[in-house]
C-alpha cells in the first residue's frame, strides 16, 4: 500500500474525529478518541517510531465498546552484512473493548481483527541492487492500557497493542503514551 493511500485513510478519519469531538455528548454512553505516540517493535526489525489513532464508542448499558484504530510505523535498520533497509507498516483494525473505572483511573482491554500492510525497501549499496518486498495479512490483535482524566474531557494515558503478519510469522508490539478526549459514564 502506498503512502498516499494510507495518508488518505488517516485524513479520512480526522474529519470523523473532528465531528465526534465537536458534537455535544449526551450524559449516557462512552465516546473516546486517542492519539498514541510511541514505537512499534518487530522481532527482527527493532523499534520503529509509530503513531496511531484509536476510537471507542458504546451506548449506555452496553457491556463492551466498539473499537477502531489506524496505526503507522516506519524506520531503518541494517542486516548482518550492513545493508540498509527502510521499512513501513500500516495497520487498521476493528474490535471490541471493555473499560472500567477504578477511582479516577480507567483501564481498558480490547481485541479484534486488523489488516496489516508491511513494506521493506532494500537501499542499493556498492554490490547490491535496489528492491522492495511487500506483504499484507489479516490477523487478530489484543490491546490494553489505561488513562487518567485531566478535566474538560481530556485524558492522558498509556497503551500497548500486539498484532502481526502471519506470512512473516512476525508479531509487532505497538506501545506508547496517549492523549485523547472523551466522555464516559461509570462502567
Amino acid at each position: 500500500m502506498t503512502r498516499s493511500v494510507v495518508r488518505s485513510l488517516l485524513f479520512a478519519i480526522l474529519p470523523i474525529l473532528a465531528v465526534e469531538i465537536s458534537r455535544p455528548i449526551p450524559v449516557f454512553g462512552t465516546t473516546l478518541a486517542s492519539l498514541t505516540i510511541g514505537a512499534k517493535h518487530f522481532e527482527f526489525w527493532g523499534d520503529q517510531p509509530s503513531q496511531s489513532v484509536d476510537l471507542m464508542w458504546g451506548a449506555h448499558g452496553w457491556p463492551l465498546l466498539l473499537n477502531g484504530f489506524a496505526c503507522r510505523a516506519s524506520g531503518k535498520t541494517r542486516n548482518a552484512f550492513s545493508d540498509i533497509f527502510e521499512g513501513s507498516s500500516y495497520e487498521a483494525g476493528f474490535g471490541v473493548a471493555r473499560l472500567w473505572s477504578l477511582g479516577t483511573f480507567h483501564p481498558h482491554l480490547a481485541a479484534g481483527v486488523s489488516r496489516i500492510w508491511w513494506k521493506t525497501h532494500h537501499l542499493p549499496g556498492e554490490d547490491q541492487e535496489d528492491y522492495t518486498y511487500e506483504t499484507k495479512g489479516t490477523r487478530a490483535w489484543a490491546a490494553g492500557g489505561g488513562f487518567l482524566p485531566l478535566g474538560s474531557g481530556f485524558h492522558l494515558g498509556a497503551a500497548v497493542r500486539v498484532s502481526g503478519i502471519r506470512q512473516t510469522n512476525s508479531l509487532g508490539t505497538h506501545f506508547g503514551f496517549d492523549v485523547g478526549w472523551g466522555s464516559s459514564d461509570a462502567r
